[in-house]
Formats: structure tokens, C-alpha cells, sequence
């Protein structure tokens, strides 16, 4: 086995992703398999195991952190106004001011969603990508 690097692949250190001879290998860490003897002896020879990092390039930090923004955004939404409730309110099922509190609790929302997902458009680094927190409204 020839190992051109190593880096844990989840943040509680138990796997790594091995570069092995032109394959990645996902390996269990630590275990008692040749696997483990192979990198130990790698990282005997003064190699070091990278750190863990969920997203490796800017533009999938990005992607990623919008979708994560996206679905909290939705499961707020849905948690208040679940589709039933919207869609009765749409068709004029509850009093105006109650349909009016949804329309305005889901613009509020989407908003914060936006306004999120602008800032993390807008990293330059995937550590400032990541420190994007919305500042959701309550609803």
C-alpha cells in the first residue's frame, strides 16, 4: 500500500479517507486490520493524518451551507403553518388576519433564508461560509 494522504473523513475521528496508489479507500480508524499497520507505518515515517473537514473545496461549502439554511428555513415554516394550514389560508378558510400572520410569517422567513444565504454566497473562505448563522425571526 502506498498512501499519498490521509484525513479523517468524520468528525468523531473514527474513519479516514486513505489516497492509496491512485484509490480512495475509506478506512476504519483505529482498527486491527492491514489497513491500520499500512498507515501507521506512514505516519511512523513522519506523515500526518488531516483534519477532518466537511466540505474540502468554497463552492461545495457554499452549496452545502445554502441547502442547510434552505431546509431549516422550510422546517420552520412547516412546524407554524404546516401545508394544510397554508393552503386553507390561501383559499380563504381562516379569517384574513390569520392568513395574513401566515403570509407574513413565511415572507419573514424567507428573508432571513435569503438574506443567510447571500452572506454565504458572498464567503471568501469556507471557514466564513460555514460561520453564516441566519438570524431567524420568531414566528
Amino acid at each position: 500500500m502506498n498512501i499519498q494522504s490521509a484525513k479523517y473523513a468524520n468528525q468523531e475521528q473514527t474513519i479516514l479517507a486513505v489516497s492509496s496508489d491512485g484509490t480512495l479507500l475509506s478506512v476504519p480508524w483505529p482498527c486491527q486490520t492491514w489497513h491500520n499497520q499500512a498507515v501507521q507505518e506512514w505516519l511512523d515515517a513522519g506523515n500526518i493524518i488531516q483534519p477532518y473537514a466537511k466540505y474540502d473545496t468554497l463552492e461545495a461549502a457554499k452549496v452545502g451551507c445554502i441547502a442547510e439554511i434552505n431546509h431549516e428555513c422550510t422546517r420552520r415554516i412547516l412546524t407554524k403553518w404546516p401545508l394544510e394550514k397554508q393552503q386553507a389560508c390561501s383559499l380563504g378558510v381562516y379569517p384574513t388576519a390569520t392568513a395574513e400572520q401566515c403570509a407574513d410569517d413565511i415572507a419573514a422567513m424567507i428573508l432571513a433564508s435569503n438574506t443567510a444565504s447571500d452572506a454565504v454566497g458572498a464567503a471568501t473562505t469556507i471557514s466564513e461560509a460555514e460561520a453564516v448563522s441566519p438570524n431567524w425571526p420568531v414566528i
